[in-house]
């Protein structure tokens, strides 16, 4: 399905997005620069086309204040679980919808996740849904490669997890995500 090198680069995507690593100003003015460091990644059996990697890290926070041994940096132990879905050959005529499929896959997938959202709100009342809006995008084209399609989902069931759309094809990525959510929490639009 999808080899280290790529299934590397999803993570730092996602993780680069969650921590928003460099330097950051506080709300009184104060300077502290943020990283990680990613320690374990654990690659689970692929199942329906998706490989679930579940991630460890560590998030460092140095201050201004920082001052070795006295004040250490603030260190944080996250763990990130990441559902990476190769919808390359993905075609679903099936999955009806009420977006139309012209356009980039970035403004399909944000307008069917807007209204995949809205839906949810009306019929269940507000905070019910269960993923996080904006969807996030990249896209890479390596040299020896045609370029790859990235669509990230964070979903919000309390478990950090990050649903990852891989592709080198646009028109597959908003059937698998029509499809995938559908599996996942059993409403499509």
């Amino acid at each position: 399905m999808t080899d280290d090198k790529i299934i590397n680069h999803v993570i730092k995507i996602v993780l680069d997005h969650d921590v928003k690593p460099g330097d950051h100003a506080g709300g009184s003015g104060h300077l502290s620069y943020v990283s990680y460091e990613v320690k374990n990644v654990l690659k689970e059996d692929i199942l329906n086309n998706v490989l679930n990697v579940k991630c460890t890290y560590d998030k460092t926070v140095v201050s201004e204040f920082t001052i070795e041994p006295y004040n250490p940096p603030y260190v944080y132990s996250h763990e990130k679980l990441i559902s990476i879905i190769d919808c390359t050959d993905f075609i679903a005529d099936d999955i009806p919808s009420e977006i139309p499929s012209n356009g980039n896959f970035e403004r399909q997938i944000l307008r069917y996740i807007d209204y995949y959202l809205l839906k949810i709100e009306q019929e269940y009342g507000d905070c019910r849904a269960p993923v996080r809006f904006p969807p996030y995008f990249h896209s890479v084209t390596p040299q020896e490669n045609p370029t790859r399609y990235y669509a990230f989902i964070d979903v919000d069931l309390g478990d950090d997890e990050t649903l990852a759309f891989i592709s080198m094809n646009q028109d597959s990525m908003l059937p698998a995500v029509k499809k995938i959510l559908k599996e996942r929490f059993g409403m499509a639009f």
